[in-house]
């Protein structure tokens, strides 16, 4: 029996797949067929919470296939990976399912998957196999054995899985859908442009979108909060920042190509009467008491100073660069005494600063006065790394303005869903709300000192 959970989260039902016979695993309560059930958190990987728990609890090794259906609680997919704990299941066909277990959409979506008809490849039994063979045929090394994969993420269409060889060594293999598609390409451009700087692109295979990298570095839970600790791992990541972007200033026209999204000063600037338009009315439909509504005269100021900072920004010679517009701690892998930059999902080409300020929101100290000193010493470092394509001097005086045009570019992100006709959803407007405060803030301190014409 699984062992009790001790966390509120979502319960999956998992139709297990047995690929040599075609057949599901139930288990039997109470003279009832069941399918096994896992309570995953809301918020980490429920694929990798799936696949740990089902080892856990259930004592099976499975790989996440897809989900099934559209119902709560949700079903999922899955392919038995060894036959070692699965022996104490029933076996049955999946027509056989009781109707209590399996809605008649679920059980439609599964029989398409066990046809080998399922939403895309990584819906299909077996690809795990093809994916081993291809790792092998490419490094020269033999992948771990199935049941000691990890995976990451999962989807008919995307995944995520490290596959390691040895105690110090791994492979990662990792696919997109349609919304990222274009990672791939940016991910390899990056990797040959800077080797350094991101895990080492080994190959790619297009008919699924997925590319393998080595597996090299940790990321953190968190940063520690001892200042000594914090320079020398955000410093790390700080200096990586600035080796990338020093090596793709003023490329442009390549990194658009390969796919990364545009957020030129100039395209900012464009596009700020409707980007504020929107905040305005996201301000206007807030109903919280819990902070005050910015008026809409408060907003044209904001934006009015924001439009005097990209004026100012243009007209110095600071070099436009790759962005990273989803800086977190997952996507920061530490290497000894450096650190590679993962996931080009969210790739721009922009002004060089807005990842930077990013990178400070990392900072967990509480103190104020310590907190500005680690960040004021990190952007000398930054400073100083950059110094190849620009004047150290520049971005000093520069620094001020990051805070207002980092907020604006993470609400302006790919700016797709502001040019759409789809009405923006409640959490688009709250986001924005949140932002637009953030701006208020950066715009406040910047009134406080000169203006930036001057």
């Amino acid at each position: 029996m699984p062992a009790e959970t001790n966390f509120d989260g979502i319960e999956h039902r998992v139709a297990v797949i047995e690929p040599s016979s075609r057949k599901v695993l139930m288990c039997e309560a109470n003279g009832t067929l069941r399918l096994p059930r896992v309570v995953v958190s809301p918020k980490a990987r429920p694929a990798r919470q799936l696949c740990n728990e089902l080892k856990r609890s259930w004592g099976i090794a499975v790989l996440i296939l897809d989900d099934l259906g559209s119902s709560t609680p949700t079903c999922v997919a899955a392919e038995l990976l060894s036959s070692q704990g699965a022996s104490a299941f029933l076996r049955v066909n999946a027509t056989e399912i009781p109707n209590g277990e399996i809605s008649d959409e679920e059980q439609l979506d599964l029989l398409k998957v066990l046809d080998d008809q399922g939403r895309g490849p990584f819906s299909h039994i077996g690809w795990i196999d093809e994916a081993m063979a291809w790792i092998e045929e490419t490094t020269g090394l033999k992948p771990c054995a199935k049941e000691d994969l990890e995976q990451y993420n999962a989807g008919a269409t995307y995944t995520l899985v490290r596959f390691p060889i040895d105690s110090r060594n791994s492979y990662w293999l990792k696919a997109t859908g349609v919304r990222h598609a274009h990672e791939r390409r940016l991910t390899h451009l990056l990797s040959d442009i800077a080797p350094d700087c991101l895990p080492r692109f080994l190959n790619d295979k297009p008919e699924w979108n997925a590319w393998l990298t080595t597996g090299a570095g940790h990321s953190l839970a968190a940063m520690p909060p001892e200042p000594k600790e914090l320079l020398r791992l955000l410093g790390a990541a700080v200096e990586t920042l600035a080796k990338l972007q020093t090596k793709t200033a003023e490329m442009e026209a390549e990194l658009l190509q390969a796919g990364a999204f545009d957020q030129r000063l100039s395209v900012l600037y464009n596009q700020a009467p409707l980007l504020f338009d929107h905040v305005t009315e996201a301000m206007a439909l807030q109903t919280s008491t819990k902070a005050p509504k910015l008026t809409p005269r408060r907003l044209i100021e904001i934006r009015r100073v924001f439009e005097d900072t990209c004026t100012w920004l243009e007209s110095q010679a600071l070099p436009t660069t790759i962005l990273h517009n989803d800086m977190n701690l997952g996507n920061l892998a530490f290497t000894g005494n450096g650190c590679h930059l993962l996931d080009w999902a969210e790739g721009y080409v922009g002004h060089p600063l807005v990842t930077l300020q990013h990178l400070l929101l990392l900072n967990p100290i509480v103190d104020t006065g310590t907190k500005a000193s680690v960040n004021r010493i990190l952007k000398h470092r930054y400073s100083h790394a950059m110094r190849e394509v620009c004047d150290p001097s520049l971005l000093e005086s520069a620094f001020r303005f990051m805070p207002l045009v980092a907020a604006t570019s993470a609400l302006y992100g790919r700016g797709d869903w502001l040019q759409s006709d789809i009405p923006h959803s409640t959490g688009r407007h709250t986001y924005s709300r949140m932002l637009a405060r953030y701006m208020d803030r950066a715009g406040t301190e910047l009134s406080l000192q000169e203006t930036p014409c001057q």
